[in-house]
């Protein structure tokens, strides 16, 4: 297995060229004065395939933001039954 060596200065610039090395199976190490202080290796997690607003709702469901109902489809909006008095209630029954 091949590795590759970057300065702090380097990694920044080639960030890309890094994370592409470590995809490609190669140890990635950044050093600092020529110490190795860092190893950039392969996420275990599998890339996820969910569309961005999948994972929006995923994400304010994990912060209790929203609660998202699994089973069935979102009822049709019913407003709210309401009283009209005075003024407002007479020209509505002048208008029938």
């Amino acid at each position: 297995m091949r590795e590759l060596v970057l300065s702090v200065r380097q990694a920044q610039a080639k960030i890309g060229t890094a994370l592409r090395a470590v995809e490609a199976g190669k140890r990635v190490f950044i050093t600092r004065r020529g110490r190795k202080v860092a190893q950039l290796i392969r996420s275990t997690e599998p890339p996820s395939r969910l569309s961005r607003e999948e994972r929006i709702l995923r994400r304010l469901e994990a912060e209790g933001k929203i609660v998202c109902k699994e089973h069935g489809p979102i009822p049709p909006y019913t407003p709210p039954a309401t009283r009209i008095r005075g003024l407002a209630e007479r020209v509505l029954r002048d208008r029938r």
